[in-house]
């Protein structure tokens, strides 16, 4: 058998300060060691600083997106990508999931019962200062409206560390503008009947200001609702 392509993709808007990081903490030679050649896309946009720049000397294949929001990124990114490729793994690139979960989902990707792999930040360990009690007590909420509305568990529906294969990717649908994201792909998935495993993994705090709060409660609390409202005006 030929080799298998991996696509680890990071959403990036003005992270020049963590990409880096972000690729430089990718195991390429165990993943290679696995059998798979390893593509490194960058959804960026629309990034203001040096993110495409950093991205670009670390190796990375960089698609400027020039609409805003995470869920817009990610749908025209994967439209744009012109190769072959089996399995992607999207985080986010502020350097809050580790990489080294990245090997633990390709392989139960490669040999698990299952179509879809999340990391977990609520069945794992969540850091000190890596969310704040709003965030943490609305992504609990979030994720029991989700799991009660489409009678299906999920542990954590808000997390940024999502494996799959190519096939699902190309049979859902993504509509969502922003960060109700992760939503969409959570009521895609269900709905289309794919199998969903969960692995915990420990969530680290940014090293600069985080997006989704903005340094406002307010904002996080906006941003909850718009997820909410995601969830329920799918399911009914």
């Amino acid at each position: 058998m030929g080799r298998k392509t991996l696509v680890i993709l990071l959403p990036a808007l003005n992270e020049e300060e963590t990409i880096g990081k972000v690729i430089d903490e990718i195991d390429f030679d165990s993943l290679r060691n696995m059998g798979f050649d390893v593509k490194v896309v960058v959804a960026n946009g629309p990034s203001t600083d040096n993110t495409e720049k950093v991205a670009k000397e670390k190796g990375a294949i960089v698609y400027n997106i020039p609409i805003k929001g995470k869920g817009n990124q990610i749908r025209e990114t994967l439209k744009r990508i012109d190769f072959h490729y089996d399995y992607l793994v999207m985080l986010d690139s502020d350097y809050t999931y580790p990489c080294e979960y990245i090997n633990t989902i390709v392989k139960l990707l490669e040999n698990g019962d299952c179509d879809v792999v999340i990391g977990s930040r609520l069945k794992g360990r969540i850091e000190e200062g890596a969310m704040s009690k709003v965030n943490m007590f609305g992504n609990w909420c979030l994720t029991m409206m989700a799991s009660l509305l489409y009678f299906k568990y999920i542990s954590d529906v808000c997390t940024g560390m999502w494996g799959f294969k190519k096939y699902v990717l190309d049979s859902i649908k993504i509509d969502a503008e922003g960060f109700d994201l992760e939503a969409n792909f959570f009521v895609e998935i269900v709905k289309k009947g794919f199998k969903i495993k969960e692995i915990p993994i420990h969530y680290r705090p940014r090293p600069n200001e985080s997006k989704l709060s903005g340094g406002s409660r307010f904002k996080a609390i906006s941003n909850g609702l718009k997820i909410g409202w995601y969830l329920v005006k799918k399911r009914f």
